[in-house]
């Protein structure tokens, strides 16, 4: 298995080493298990993964759509901003996709475009990314720099967020927030989850976020 496309500008002699002290010894399914659970991207590959990848993250957790049967993965998005940001990592990345109007949503304001990866180029995210057709959070998002953590959740506001006046708030499941919670933990951004009386569930990024010196405590 190739994983030096991982990372398309950095490709290190220190991470190719890294990559090739896991082959020895072990065999190629035993490669591919661990690869899959995360455990060798967060000790090899995390700390020079790029930012189209970390924020392609981002958006198939968000507005990301995983086809358990086939294994494509499809991008929803109506913003036009969103779309752009699609449109760059995909082209970025060199994957091979197409766009649909989706027609369903009717009465509301902006087309929904439907991205949809190719097969192969899907299989090869999912690997790389060590996502299922659940979208459980990857293992290895915990493992990010301050950095990173910003690119991926840039992603993530654009898909599922609104920026309002002292905080920025993103909705989701309970079990998604609480696991984009931990993630923002790791380098101290200061945020809360909570749930209002419909069952609603919010993630509160508090303005100032992108600023580390404020949350240095």
């Amino acid at each position: 298995m190739n994983t030096t496309y991982l990372v398309r500008r950095n490709k290190s002699k220190k991470q190719r080493e890294a990559v090739s002290k896991y082959w020895k010894g072990r065999s190629r399914n035993e490669f591919l298990d661990n690869w899959r659970k995360g455990k060798i991207l967060c000790e090899t590959c995390w700390k020079d993964i790029d930012k189209e990848w970390i924020q392609l993250c981002g958006w198939i957790l968000t507005d990301g759509y995983i086809r358990k049967k086939w294994g494509n993965i499809i991008l929803y998005q109506k913003k036009e901003k969103g779309k752009k940001e699609i449109r760059k990592i995909l082209n970025n990345l060199g994957f091979n996709y197409v766009e649909y109007i989706d027609k369903r949503p009717k009465g509301n304001p902006g087309e929904m475009i439907m991205f949809y990866i190719k097969a192969k180029d899907s299989r090869k995210v999912l690997k790389i990314l060590c996502l299922n057709s659940q979208k459980d959070t990857p293992k290895w998002l915990k493992k990010l720099n301050f950095q990173q953590v910003l690119w991926f959740l840039e992603a993530v506001i654009m898909g599922d967020g609104h920026k309002r006046k002292s905080e920025t708030a993103i909705a989701g499941t309970e079990k998604r927030l609480k696991d984009f919670s931990e993630i923002l933990k790791t380098v101290k951004i200061k945020h809360s989850v909570s749930c209002n009386k419909r069952g609603d569930w919010c993630l509160r990024v508090f303005q100032g976020y992108n600023k580390r010196t404020l949350f240095d405590d």
